[in-house]
């Protein structure tokens, strides 16, 4: 796991780091629509779940550009998983919520303060845990 990776994408969805870029978990990067908004209350057009945040971020930091990334590493929830450096099963369930008590089936929904939330926690504890 790394915890500071980890941390790097729950500063940068809390603080809004990336501009252009808000958050809903109903995608890797799309464009903001009313059946996918930006939970960020931003509303900046584009939005990017947790493993989005965690390319951009990576990106970021590489100086690589995001074309470079997703044809180095094409599976984009993999990418994040190794930037992240977390096992497929916490990405499952960090990407897809799959233990989220109220979210698993609608995880769109997930504000960007519960996966600031549970991504704090992930870099704490080494868990995903949606109800941290």
């Amino acid at each position: 796991m790394n915890a500071e990776n980890i941390l790097r994408v729950a500063d940068a969805i809390e603080q809004h780091a990336i501009k252009d870029l808000g958050f809903n978990m109903a995608g890797y990067c799309d464009r903001t629509t009313p059946d996918a908004p930006d939970h960020t209350g931003h509303h900046c057009g584009t939005t990017a779940c947790i493993a989005g945040w965690a390319i951009a971020i990576e990106h970021q930091l590489t100086g690589e550009s995001l074309l470079e990334e997703i044809t180095r590493r094409p599976v984009v929830s993999d990418a994040a998983a190794s930037f992240l450096g977390i096992d497929g099963h916490q990405a499952s369930d960090l990407f897809f919520a799959g233990s989220h008590p109220e979210h698993s089936d609608n995880w769109p929904a997930i504000s960007a303060e519960a996966a600031v939330r549970t991504l704090r926690h992930l870099a704490a504890t080494g868990e995903v845990d949606w109800t941290a």
